[in-house]
């Protein structure tokens, strides 16, 4: 087992996020919002409103979050970055240069989306 001391500060240390947004999201609409100031981690989680797991999908770089519209979806690079599936709950590091994000949920379904931001530390 590893000392305290030698753990990064974000492994198995609790830390509360510093910001915290919600959306409702209705099936088959995208919802955007901006990046809080200095936010460098972000988890997003997905309930429906009964409490269970929503999975849903995450562009971090547009407001052009896509669920596929086929068996199969190509990837691209670029300013309207990729859709990347949320199944319940995911962590990622915000790209640089992205100033915001788009969610969307599938057709037919809803619930919530959380985003517990944290900022860069200084």
């Amino acid at each position: 087992m590893r000392s305290y001391g030698s753990l990064h500060p974000t492994e198995q240390v609790p830390l509360p996020p510093d910001t915290v947004n919600t959306m409702l999201l209705a099936g088959g609409t995208a919802q955007a919002m901006d990046w809080p100031a200095d936010t460098e981690i972000v988890r997003l989680t997905g309930l429906t409103t009964a409490g269970a797991q929503f999975n849903f999908m995450v562009n971090l770089f547009s407001t052009a979050a896509a669920i596929p519209s086929s068996g199969s979806t190509s990837s691209t690079s670029g300013s309207t970055g990729v859709s990347h599936p949320v199944l319940g709950e995911a962590t990622f590091q915000i790209p640089g240069g992205s100033t915001g994000f788009s969610v969307i949920g599938h057709t037919g379904s809803s619930g919530y989306v959380y985003a517990q931001c944290w900022q860069k530390g200084g």
